[in-house]
């Protein structure tokens, strides 16, 4: 006898028999099975309870699916020729925030994609405007949750710039402390997502562990881990507390634990290296979709904005730039974790760089004229065009790696099937959040 396992999660029949539901109907599994076991998901995965219905009539299921599902496997078969587009969002748990993919198909294969966004319109650059240059200090953190506090930062050194303001060399170390804090949380949280869509849930859980240690570093400093508010313009909003790099310190020794299992328990994964090494891509066709961040470096683009523009006190640092060679989605990994590695290094070498003395300086801005400034964020590089009129703002726009992303992943997407084009969308960590400012 065969049996048909079912797992509720979409599909509800109301049977005159049972009051019960099914979901996820698998109608192969239908035509082949005896009886049928429902699994319900109203209780954790070890409580579950399967139930043999051994009076429900398999000829009845199907009927009643026929009847409410006329277009059912069983009286079409798929046409190969046939167009018909999957909609897979604005809340599909494989999607990285509040987007809309509409992928058009022509069978199983995907013939294009449009995005839809806007489901969670910030209004950000508009109410910049309204807050003035030190309120939008902290409204800055609200761009893109998940690499805090990296637009806060950003913002007050452009304006620090224009106005050529040095500020103290403390305030600057622990920025760029938390610079690369920001960039081990952004990597962690894309591998926790990465390893959900694969179905590493073990990794998974490993991530979620790393996270709350990272949380109990924000806090420590005396900082929100959603909206940390570090920086203001003239220095840092809070000086560093005396403990603090004690602390930084031990979480960074358990930090190279998690990433020796990282290596050795998802990298070297035969099964991830044969799923991700998909939608590949030249650095020429990255540069043209003005690509940066670890996907263009992944096709052998050495292009990095902390050396590049002599950001602080980079260039003074021994690190190196991670690079791939054909920008599959496995080497978008790899560089991701390589680039974890060499935040460690650089985070360890900074702690002979902190300086005592003040954090913060006077801050004055009455001139105008617009100007550009760019930092290298964990997803690409990330800028901030401002124009000023004696002191107030009259401009802000936000150059996001997100919405370069976006259109690159559109493209690729053609003559791809569905599945793939899932592990390569989140492969790029598009967030919704930077599309909607």
């Amino acid at each position: 006898m065969k049996f048909c396992a079912l797992n509720s999660a979409e599909l509800f029949l109301k049977l005159d028999k049972m009051n019960s539901s099914l979901g996820d109907v698998f109608l192969d599994c239908f035509e082949e099975a005896d009886s049928f076991v429902i699994l319900f998901n109203n209780v954790d995965i070890g409580e579950r309870t399967a139930f043999r219905l051994p009076k429900l009539c398999k000829d009845d299921v199907l009927a009643y699916l026929y009847k409410r599902w006329p277009h059912s496997k069983t009286h079409r078969e798929v046409d190969a020729a046939q167009d018909h587009e999957v909609n897979l969002g604005p809340y599909h748990p494989l999607l990285q925030g509040d987007i809309r993919p509409i992928v058009k198909m022509k069978g199983e294969t995907i013939e294009s994609v449009r995005f839809q966004t806007g489901y969670r319109f910030l209004g950000l650059e508009e109410r910049l405007l309204n807050y003035g240059i030190e309120q939008g200090a902290f409204l800055c953190s609200h761009l893109n949750p998940e690499q805090n506090p990296v637009a806060n930062t950003l913002w007050c050194y452009a304006l620090e710039s224009f106005a050529q303001i040095d500020i103290p060399n403390r305030a600057k170390i622990v920025r760029m402390l938390f610079l690369e804090l920001a960039r081990i949380r952004s990597h962690i949280l894309f591998f926790k997502k990465m390893s959900e869509l694969l179905g590493l849930e073990v990794f998974s859980f490993r991530c979620k562990e790393q996270l709350q240690y990272l949380k109990k570093i924000y806090r420590d400093y005396g900082l929100s881990y959603a909206h940390p508010f570090l920086s203001t313009p003239g220095g840092l909003y809070k000086n560093m507390p005396d403990a603090w790099p004690l602390e930084l310190k031990a979480y960074l020794n358990n930090f190279e634990k998690f990433l020796d299992g990282l290596k050795r328990d998802f990298l070297e994964s035969r099964f991830v290296y044969d799923r991700c090494l998909i939608s590949p891509f030249s650095g020429q066709e990255g540069l043209q979709g003005s690509l940066t961040g670890p996907v263009l470096r992944s096709a052998g683009i050495r292009l990095d904005n902390r050396k590049r523009n002599d950001f602080y006190f980079y260039n003074q640092l021994d690190f190196e730039i991670p690079l791939g060679s054909r920008g599959t989605v496995f080497e978008r990994l790899l560089v991701r974790s390589e680039e974890l590695v060499q935040s460690l290094k650089i985070l360890r070498q900074i702690f002979n760089f902190i300086p005592v003395g003040d954090h913060i300086v006077p801050f004055e801005i009455n001139s105008s004229g617009s100007f550009y400034a760019a930092l290298e964020a964990p997803e690409g590089e990330l800028g901030l065009y401002i124009t000023l009129g004696n002191g107030k703002l009259q401009t802000v726009k936000f150059r996001s790696s997100a919405k370069h992303h976006l259109l690159f992943a559109s493209g690729q997407a053609s003559n791809n099937n569905l599945s793939d084009f899932l592990v390569s969308y989140c492969s790029l960590n598009i967030s919704a959040s930077e599309l909607d400012g």
